[in-house]
């Protein structure tokens, strides 16, 4: 990096990220430049989430294709005293990403050596399992689509194929199979360029408790940039689709075997899809739900994956149509297209298209109960409060 200049010194302690004008903003892009030289470029642009749930109208971005220009990032985001982020495809709906007039570091064009993104890795006397090198910027379906070629597949990770393994890693992201850990138990290797802009490597068998914590870092341990996984072989799988009123999801006994029954498990539902057209009707014309709606009634959808050799038949309730005001309509239509059952590879049936998944428009925490029947009771009410 080079020498910054004493004016953009003093631009960076006088600025104020959440409250600067545009004017400032500016001033500080070009600071940035000349801290960091040449490449990569630093832009200024309007950041959102997926669903649009997090948005900032300015934030610094750089796109680094190799490590050494992630340091350079971060290295002027520090001597400007500005916190810097990695930023996948921004599929977390809450805000972990750095805010208003904050750098952003987006990981889409990094490559390892050779310009590659997924690097098998060479087999090794005694190592038990396969494994793969990835850039942190490489999505869940281009890790697979490159997996497949050499007859393997990575399949804890979240239900799309657009999250990217960095983000995934930092967020502890997973999906339902429940004998598995979430996406970081599979990472056995990492590289990162901590706060003051220096690489660093850590690995499971001499960094076990520097592992653990990368798991889950939230962007906080640093920015990583090349991440090894351990990958399974392909495996054809029983993958079944089907839908069952939301009542049976208040059953405890109902949950519990359905999960402990089968290796992978997942739910989605659009709301008010059981209303007659009677109720539909007077949706129309009042704009409020009448009492004789029963969320009960309302039909989720359950995808489950199994091995082929497992026979479990399960029935299916998906209704003829739709009533016109489905909460996210479309995503329960493209849900009913889904095939019943089929026999395919796992890389095949592993994500859901992200039309079938229905927005996000608010989010609550809850304390869990541990009394499992209590809590079945209490879902129920605030199902029945948030519709």
């Amino acid at each position: 990096m080079v020498s910054p200049p004493i004016s953009c010194l003093y631009a960076c302690l006088l600025l104020n990220p959440d409250l600067a004008k545009i004017s400032q903003l500016l001033v500080i892009q070009t600071c940035l430049q000349e801290f960091i030289g040449p490449s990569p470029t630093v832009l200024l642009e309007p950041f959102s989430n997926w669903q649009d749930l997090v948005t900032y109208d300015h934030v610094f971005v750089t796109k680094p294709r190799t490590a050494e220009e992630i340091q350079r990032t971060v290295s002027a985001a520090s001597t400007c005293g500005l916190q810097v982020r990695a930023v996948g495809s921004a599929h977390t709906a809450d805000q972990v990403f750095g805010g208003r007039g904050r750098v952003h570091i987006n990981m889409s064009e990094l490559a390892l050596g050779g310009g590659k993104r997924v690097i098998m890795q060479p087999e090794i006397a005694g190592k038990r399992v396969a494994s793969v090198k990835v850039t942190a910027g490489v999505t869940q379906a281009e890790l697979n689509n490159e997996l497949a070629k050499y007859g393997f597949v990575f399949h804890p990770g979240p239900l799309i194929g657009e999250a990217t393994i960095g983000g995934a890693v930092a967020t502890s992201a997973h999906n339902g199979f429940y004998h598995e850990p979430s996406i970081g138990g599979y990472m056995t290797r990492v590289k990162l360029v901590d706060g003051r802009g220096n690489i660093r490597e850590f690995n499971q068998n001499s960094d076990a408790n520097m592992m653990k914590a990368l798991r889950c870092h939230l962007g906080l341990l640093g920015i990583l940039f090349e991440i090894e996984l351990e990958v399974i072989q392909q495996v054809a799988v029983n993958f079944q689709q089907v839908f069952t009123p939301l009542r049976n999801l208040f059953s405890p006994t109902f949950l519990r075997d359905l999960i402990l029954e089968n290796e992978f498990v997942d739910m989605f539902y659009a709301p008010y899809n059981s209303l007659t057209e009677k109720e539909t009707k007077e949706v129309t014309l009042t704009g409020r739900v009448p009492k004789s709606w029963d969320s009960g009634n309302d039909l989720v959808l359950i995808r489950i994956i199994n091995q082929t050799s497992a026979k479990r038949n399960f029935e299916d309730e998906r209704p003829p149509s739709v009533p016109q005001i489905t909460y996210n309509k479309a995503a329960f239509e493209a849900q009913l297209s889904y095939p019943v059952s089929v026999v395919k590879n796992l890389t095949d049936v592993l994500f859901l298209n992200i039309l079938g998944i229905p927005a996000v428009d608010s989010m609550e925490y809850v304390m869990v109960d541990p009394n499992f029947t209590n809590g079945a009771a209490a879902m129920q009410v605030r199902y029945t409060v948030f519709q």
